[in-house]
């Protein structure tokens, strides 16, 4: 059965692999954006395989977030970054 994220040492420092997003995760924080708030604060290297619907999904989650007084977070910001098209404009969500 595939795993949502594999870890992996190496001497350049710890890699997270977000194989399948759309896999929950077993902690109760199951976002994508979670995932790279989590590597980032760690100071790891991150590679996340997704489609843009979880981008999308995720961001939305995240609206909802925000309007309840919780703040963004680096996650959300290079969420936000990669639906912008190359040389384009940046996508609503």
């Amino acid at each position: 059965m595939a795993e949502r994220s594999y870890r992996y040492a190496s001497p350049a420092g710890n890699l997270t692999v977000i194989n399948d997003a759309t896999i929950p995760k077993q902690a109760n924080k199951g976002s994508l954006a979670h995932d790279i708030d989590e590597a980032a604060s760690a100071g790891e290297n991150l590679l996340a395989c997704v489609n843009r619907g979880v981008i999308v999904d995720d961001l939305g989650r995240a609206q909802r977030d925000a309007s309840s007084g919780e703040e963004q977070t680096a996650g959300v910001t290079v969420l936000r970054w990669r639906l912008i098209p190359i040389g384009g404009v940046g996508v609503g969500v």
